[in-house]
């Protein structure tokens, strides 16, 4: 914000050009520090590494016979991990850079919360639990559900990294940012059902109140709470005009990870011939689609519609995240 009387500065010259590369707003003066070298350096990293790690990730035992195949569902699935893994960390190291998380919406990471924590509980009991495992084949005509190693892992990294983000919300600059009451209603409604669910199951135990219904309510759980989740951070921008603060490669992973996951459960199925592995395991398939949607728009806002034109000048916005919260209002 310029000071009146003073000298007409950008609010963010002082900051490293660094900063002003990840987040968007900037336009760097070094080749190694511009968005496209970023992107380009970033997206051979994702497709490496994620190669990687499906090459050292054992075959599924139902895909076994299908050895190559195998081998390129596990490389799309390591692919997917990875993305969506580090998809959060961008806009962790935006955070610490500004010290602030104006810009990002608090919504948006609260549902996150009780939506990975949901997704690990699924993911988690059906890929370690052989009781949940012999229920699940029981009403699916013996076949296994596709839970993969590289969906319980990235479900609790989920859970860790958001939790990181929270508590940048509460010791980091925030303007007049905070949770809304209809988040902290859905949030409250969704652990207070599961929880009220789990008891019935561990009393009643027959009929509608067992365990496999209650991981498909977890599931149920987090495919609401995904939704929802990314409507808050779209309003946000719209409210604004502006993606300041917001780290646009957190998206971009997202949707590389949507779409390789909903790959994966697809080319299993296919090898499997068990089509119905997407509606036993509803949560991934949905979670992908959902993350294509939202992203293609919250890729779209930052791109298209508010890419503003950069000062001819010095090269980057002047206009700080918490100057644009103040002057389009607070997203509650």
């Amino acid at each position: 914000m310029d000071v009146e009387g003073g000298p007409q500065t950008s609010a963010r010259e002082d900051q490293p050009l660094l900063i002003q590369t990840i987040d968007g707003v900037g336009r760097p003066k070094t080749w190694w520090k511009s968005e496209t070298f970023i992107l380009i350096a970033g997206s051979i990293a994702v497709l490496g590494i994620g190669t990687g790690v499906g090459f050292a990730t054992p075959i599924p035992s139902d895909l076994k016979e299908h050895h190559t195949l195998g081998v390129v569902s596990n490389v799309l699935g390591g692919i997917y991990f990875f993305a969506w893994s580090i998809s959060f960390w961008p806009q962790v190291f935006l955070n610490y850079s500004l010290k602030s998380t104006v810009g990002m919406s608090y919504d948006y990471q609260a549902y996150n919360v009780i939506g990975y924590v949901a997704y690990s509980i699924f993911n988690s009991l059906f890929f370690w639990s052989p009781p949940v495992q012999r229920d699940y084949e029981r009403h699916h005509h013996g076949k296994k559900n596709q839970v993969q190693a590289s969906d319980v892992f990235f479900a609790l990294h989920g859970v860790a990294v958001t939790i990181i983000i929270c508590v940048q919300i509460v010791i980091y600059e925030r303007g007049n940012q905070k949770v809304s009451k209809f988040c902290w209603g859905v949030c409250g409604l969704s652990v207070v059902v599961a929880a009220l669910f789990a008891i019935l199951c561990a009393t009643v135990g027959h009929g509608f109140f067992i365990w496999l219904n209650f991981y498909e309510l977890v599931a149920d759980i987090k495919l609401l709470v995904t939704f929802i989740k990314y409507m808050p951070q779209v309003y946000m921008n719209y409210k604004r005009k502006s993606t300041a603060g917001m780290n646009v490669h957190n998206f971009l992973l997202d949707f590389l990870g949507g779409v390789l996951s909903v790959a994966q459960l697809m080319m299993d199925s296919a090898i499997t011939h068990d089509w119905s592995a997407i509606s036993g395991d509803a949560a991934k398939f949905g979670l992908g689609v959902i993350a294509m949607v939202f992203d293609t728009i919250i890729i779209i806002q930052h791109y298209v519609v508010y890419n503003k034109k950069r000062g001819a000048e010095d090269g980057h916005d002047s206009t700080h995240p918490s100057d644009q919260i103040s002057a389009g209002g607070g997203a509650e």
